[in-house]
């Protein structure tokens, strides 16, 4: 499959009335389609790790430190639970951007790994996310698992092959890097992601680093330098980042007021979330208010 064919048959799967800047989830597991008809302002996501190929338009990628500049046929894959905010740069409503999303399973990468001892001397990636420009053997795969009808025979015997296919393609593209730092994080990303998981289900109130330590079954020295080392953040950063981020997509997305936002992501003083507010994204949130 070409790639304007793969654009193509993605563009047929995403319905017309799916709100714009939303990702549709295909029927093949794993698959997302993402469009946006504007170009749009900076929003605030979580990935898990995530592979993202633009087929239509181009986008700007700021994950911590680093921006990463997507165009048609650019890759990127945020290799864990990471604050990212999206820019759109190209879009319009006769050409819309227009992105498909692959979930990595780690599960999957690891159990390719171990018949592959060659993987094992590579060395691990720094950083949340690599770029390069896409591979035919990748657009090919992800074309062959995309063209799967997931009602079928084929799909219900074949599909998951597929799927296993395209994380082989992966580890197998020297010019994406970042699966590395998925595999090097093992053990230690799944007892980060209980902390994590932990943050998420109560940001809202306050959360102790000897309790998100208590629940990845950590030390707390243990646990700070290995929550830094899988997130690149302080788990007080993280925390502040979420509620941050949670409450701008409370102002921007669904108009709430500065003082409701900031209540609704546990802050008792709106002076104080407007400084931590402008220090995070360069402007005050009552300017963010549509």
């Amino acid at each position: 499959m070409n790639f304007e064919d793969f654009k193509d048959r993605l563009l047929a799967a995403l319905p017309d009335d799916h709100p714009d800047g939303q990702p549709f989830k295909l029927a093949q597991v794993g698959l997302f389609a993402l469009r946006h008809s504007f170009m749009s302002q900076s929003e605030a996501v979580f990935h898990q790790p995530m592979l993202t190929l633009v087929l239509q338009g181009a986008q700007d990628i700021h994950v911590r430190d680093t921006t990463v500049t997507l165009d048609v046929g650019d890759t990127l894959l945020i290799n864990q639970d990471v604050p990212v905010i999206s820019s759109v740069t190209q879009a319009s409503l006769s050409k819309p951007y227009i992105a498909l999303l692959f979930a990595v399973d780690v599960a999957i990468l690891h159990a390719l790994q171990s018949r592959m001892p060659e993987l094992h001397n590579r060395k691990p990636a720094d950083g949340s996310s690599s770029d390069a420009h896409q591979s035919p053997e990748l657009i090919d795969a992800l074309g062959r698992y995309l063209r799967f009808d997931p009602g079928s025979v084929d799909y219900r015997i074949l599909g998951q092959s597929a799927r296993v296919e395209i994380h082989l393609k992966l580890l197998l593209a020297d010019n994406i890097d970042g699966l590395e730092a998925i595999l090097d994080r093992g053990r230690r990303a799944d007892r980060i992601g209980k902390a994590i998981s932990l943050i998420r289900s109560g940001y809202t109130k306050p959360i102790s680093v000897d309790d998100l330590a208590a629940a990845a079954g950590m030390g707390t020295s243990s646990f700070y330098a290995h929550f830094q080392y899988v997130t690149g953040s302080t788990p007080v950063s993280y925390i502040k980042d979420m509620r941050l981020h949670k409450a701008r997509s409370l102002i921007t997305q669904n108009s709430q007021s500065v003082s409701s936002a900031a209540f609704s992501v546990g802050y008792s003083s709106r002076s104080q979330f407007s400084r931590e507010y402008k220090r995070k994204f360069g402007v005050s949130p009552s300017l963010d208010i549509r």
